[in-house]
């Protein structure tokens, strides 16, 4: 008698393959940047290899047409209409939170660091930020700090990645 495991848990078992030799044989410190190009390629090439036969390409959609069709599945869909949106949002706010990563400013006074210690975004008819900021000289045992908080406009930078607050 022959396992055979079905075509969705192949592409399944592909992706986790692809992300483990990726991130453990692959030069370590490889960007996340690169890491998250290499595993859209791998996706879309086990899509287009399941969808090649429509043999092949029913088997690998039948359980997930299940698991939307049957009602005795209610709580693994509303697991995905909760999961699908808030991990990749919560990727996204990890990778691009301000936490930790000091800023060094020279003045007059000297060389300042300014470490952002929390952050909070707030939508409303514009855009509210708030930093929890350290700030005082590298050599200072006086740092001073506290909440900022700023309003304005969001608008996209020239290389249509970061945000700006115009109309501050």
């Amino acid at each position: 008698m022959k396992l055979r495991l079905p075509a969705f848990w192949q592409a399944v078992l592909v992706l986790i393959g692809a992300w483990l030799v990726f991130s453990l044989a692959v030069p370590p410190f490889m960007p996340r940047s690169v890491m998250v190009a290499y595993m859209i390629i791998v996706s879309v090439g086990v899509i287009l290899y399941f969808s090649s036969d429509e043999d092949r390409w029913r088997e690998f959609k039948a359980p997930i047409a299940a698991t939307l069709r049957n009602d005795n599945t209610w709580p693994v869909r509303w697991a995905l209409v909760i999961a699908l949106p808030v991990i990749p949002g919560y990727l996204v706010y990890d990778a691009l939170k301000l936490q930790g990563k000091p800023l060094t400013v020279k003045t007059s006074d000297g060389v300042m660091t300014v470490t952002t210690r929390d952050s909070k975004l707030w939508p409303s008819d514009n855009l509210a930020a708030g930093l929890l900021i350290d700030i005082g000289p590298t050599d200072s045992l006086l740092n001073k700090g506290g909440w900022i908080y700023l309003t304005g406009d969001p608008t996209t930078g020239s290389d249509n990645v970061s945000i700006a607050l115009k109309n501050i």
